[in-house]
Protein backbone atom coordinates (compact mmCIF):
# COMPACT_ATOMS: atom_id res chain seq x y z
CA UNK A 1 0.00 0.00 0.00
CA UNK A 2 2.83 2.39 0.82
CA UNK A 3 4.61 1.70 -2.45
CA UNK A 4 1.39 2.10 -4.48
CA UNK A 5 0.60 5.38 -2.74
CA UNK A 6 4.14 6.68 -3.29
CA UNK A 7 3.92 5.80 -7.00
CA UNK A 8 0.55 7.50 -7.30
CA UNK A 9 1.91 10.61 -5.57
CA UNK A 10 4.72 10.71 -8.12
CA UNK A 11 2.18 10.33 -10.92
CA UNK A 12 0.05 13.17 -9.55
CA UNK A 13 3.10 15.39 -9.10
CA UNK A 14 4.69 14.87 -12.51
CA UNK A 15 1.77 14.10 -14.85
CA UNK A 16 -0.90 16.37 -13.33
CA UNK A 17 -3.84 14.40 -14.77
CA UNK A 18 -6.58 16.91 -13.90
CA UNK A 19 -7.30 20.03 -15.92
CA UNK A 20 -7.60 22.31 -12.89
CA UNK A 21 -4.49 22.96 -10.84
CA UNK A 22 -6.59 23.06 -7.66
CA UNK A 23 -7.81 19.52 -8.28
CA UNK A 24 -4.24 18.29 -8.81
CA UNK A 25 -3.09 19.90 -5.56
CA UNK A 26 -6.06 18.54 -3.61
CA UNK A 27 -5.47 15.01 -4.93
CA UNK A 28 -1.79 15.25 -4.08
CA UNK A 29 -2.59 16.42 -0.55
CA UNK A 30 -5.12 13.63 -0.07
CA UNK A 31 -2.58 11.05 -1.20
CA UNK A 32 -0.08 12.39 1.35
CA UNK A 33 -2.78 11.92 3.99
CA UNK A 34 -3.29 8.34 2.80
CA UNK A 35 0.48 7.77 2.98
CA UNK A 36 0.49 8.91 6.61
CA UNK A 37 -2.36 6.51 7.35
CA UNK A 38 -0.48 3.68 5.62
CA UNK A 39 2.58 4.29 7.81
CA UNK A 40 0.39 4.29 10.91
CA UNK A 41 -1.11 0.95 9.90
CA UNK A 42 2.35 -0.60 10.23
CA UNK A 43 2.01 0.07 13.96
CA UNK A 44 -0.80 -2.44 14.19
CA UNK A 45 1.43 -5.16 12.72
CA UNK A 46 4.15 -4.64 15.31
CA UNK A 47 4.27 -6.93 18.32
CA UNK A 48 6.38 -4.36 20.18
CA UNK A 49 3.44 -2.01 20.82
CA UNK A 50 1.35 -2.47 23.91
CA UNK A 51 -2.41 -2.72 23.63
CA UNK A 52 -2.70 0.81 25.04
CA UNK A 53 -0.38 2.17 22.33
CA UNK A 54 -2.35 0.34 19.65
CA UNK A 55 -5.57 1.76 21.05
CA UNK A 56 -4.10 5.28 21.00
CA UNK A 57 -2.91 4.74 17.44
CA UNK A 58 -6.39 3.54 16.49
CA UNK A 59 -7.97 6.68 17.94
CA UNK A 60 -5.39 8.80 16.12
CA UNK A 61 -6.36 7.13 12.85
CA UNK A 62 -10.07 7.68 13.51
CA UNK A 63 -9.51 11.37 14.25
CA UNK A 64 -7.12 11.78 11.29
CA UNK A 65 -9.57 10.19 8.82
CA UNK A 66 -12.42 12.35 10.12
CA UNK A 67 -10.29 15.48 9.77
CA UNK A 68 -9.46 14.53 6.17
CA UNK A 69 -13.14 13.94 5.42
CA UNK A 70 -14.11 17.26 7.05
CA UNK A 71 -11.38 19.07 5.10
CA UNK A 72 -12.58 17.63 1.78
CA UNK A 73 -16.22 18.35 2.59
CA UNK A 74 -15.31 21.90 3.58
CA UNK A 75 -13.59 22.45 0.25
CA UNK A 76 -16.56 21.01 -1.64
CA UNK A 77 -19.04 23.22 0.25
CA UNK A 78 -16.84 26.29 -0.27
CA UNK A 79 -16.58 25.65 -4.02
CA UNK A 80 -20.33 25.07 -4.29
CA UNK A 81 -21.12 28.30 -2.45
CA UNK A 82 -18.59 30.20 -4.57
CA UNK A 83 -20.05 28.89 -7.86
CA UNK A 84 -23.61 29.56 -6.68
CA UNK A 85 -22.66 33.11 -5.72
CA UNK A 86 -21.11 33.72 -9.14
CA UNK A 87 -24.18 32.33 -10.91
CA UNK A 88 -26.59 34.45 -8.85
CA UNK A 89 -24.41 37.51 -9.36
CA UNK A 90 -24.42 36.99 -13.13
CA UNK A 91 -28.18 36.48 -13.17
CA UNK A 92 -28.74 39.66 -11.13
CA UNK A 93 -26.43 41.66 -13.41
CA UNK A 94 -28.22 40.31 -16.48
CA UNK A 95 -31.62 41.21 -15.03
CA UNK A 96 -30.41 44.68 -14.10
CA UNK A 97 -29.03 45.23 -17.59
CA UNK A 98 -32.21 44.00 -19.25
CA UNK A 99 -34.28 46.06 -16.82
CA UNK A 100 -32.53 49.26 -17.90
CA UNK A 101 -32.84 48.25 -21.58
CA UNK A 102 -36.50 47.42 -21.06
CA UNK A 103 -37.26 50.90 -19.76
CA UNK A 104 -35.88 52.38 -22.97
CA UNK A 105 -37.91 49.94 -25.05
CA UNK A 106 -41.04 50.71 -23.03
CA UNK A 107 -40.68 54.40 -23.77
CA UNK A 108 -40.31 53.83 -27.52
CA UNK A 109 -42.81 51.06 -28.12
CA UNK A 110 -45.49 51.45 -25.53
CA UNK A 111 -48.14 49.57 -27.52
CA UNK A 112 -46.02 46.43 -27.92
CA UNK A 113 -45.10 46.28 -24.22
CA UNK A 114 -48.65 46.82 -22.97
CA UNK A 115 -50.94 44.47 -24.91
CA UNK A 116 -54.72 44.94 -24.76
CA UNK A 117 -55.21 42.19 -22.16
CA UNK A 118 -53.30 44.31 -19.61
CA UNK A 119 -50.36 41.92 -19.13
CA UNK A 120 -47.01 43.63 -19.40
CA UNK A 121 -44.04 41.93 -21.06
CA UNK A 122 -42.21 39.55 -18.71
CA UNK A 123 -38.49 38.89 -18.81
CA UNK A 124 -37.23 35.51 -17.68
CA UNK A 125 -33.64 34.33 -17.22
CA UNK A 126 -32.75 30.95 -18.68
CA UNK A 127 -29.55 28.92 -18.54
CA UNK A 128 -28.09 28.04 -21.95
CA UNK A 129 -24.94 25.89 -21.91
CA UNK A 130 -23.69 27.39 -18.64
CA UNK A 131 -24.08 30.92 -20.06
CA UNK A 132 -26.79 33.17 -18.78
CA UNK A 133 -29.19 34.03 -21.57
CA UNK A 134 -32.23 36.24 -21.63
CA UNK A 135 -35.54 35.31 -23.13
CA UNK A 136 -38.30 37.82 -23.74
CA UNK A 137 -41.77 36.41 -23.24
CA UNK A 138 -44.38 38.34 -25.22
CA UNK A 139 -47.27 36.92 -23.20
CA UNK A 140 -48.42 34.64 -26.08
Amino acid sequence: MIINTAIYIGYLYFVRPYEEDKQNKLSLLNEFFVLIIAFCLIGFCSDNLSSESQESLGWFLIVWINLIAAFNMGIAVYQTIKETYKLLRDICRAKAKVGSDQEIIDGETEQKCNPPNGNSKDLTVIDIDDDVGLKKDNGD
